[in-house]
């Protein structure tokens, strides 16, 4: 006769490798996690997507920067205050190409951002790929 303690051991290891079986065999076929990995992705750049959609730029560029964690903003002032959008952090080129002194027009309902420095009149988008 088996005694109880090990008994039990061993059936705790046959859960195991059943679970192992389970996780790493069946589960991948069952559940696509990538998918749902992606859709979640996919909801966030959605509402940043929105969030944007209803913001209204217009003003001109009066600094720039990078804080302690990465995240890209600029300041602009609109005629009435300075402000501050994040929207720079979405697309490292557009970043990089805003320089102190440009005029920024985003109307609302768009992801198109309009730059306009001295003679030349630049278009950036800010695609989300929200599906």
């Amino acid at each position: 006769m088996i005694p109880k303690k090990l008994l039990k051991e061993k059936w705790s290891l046959l859960v195991l490798i059943i679970w192992v079986l389970i996780y790493s065999f069946v589960l991948p076929h069952v559940v696509n996690f990538e998918e749902i990995i992606n859709n979640m992705v996919n909801k966030d750049n959605c509402e940043e997507e929105q969030k944007l959609q209803r913001e209204f730029i217009n003003g001109v560029v009066t600094d720039k920067f990078e804080d302690s964690r990465g995240i890209r903003y600029f300041r602009y002032y609109n005629g009435q205050d300075t402000l501050l959008s994040h929207w720079a952090l979405l697309k490292p080129t557009f970043y990089n190409y805003l320089e102190v002194g440009d005029s920024v027009v985003k109307k609302e309902g768009s992801l198109i951002f309009q730059i306009k420095r001295g003679s030349i009149d630049t278009t950036q988008v800010i695609d989300f790929e929200c599906k």
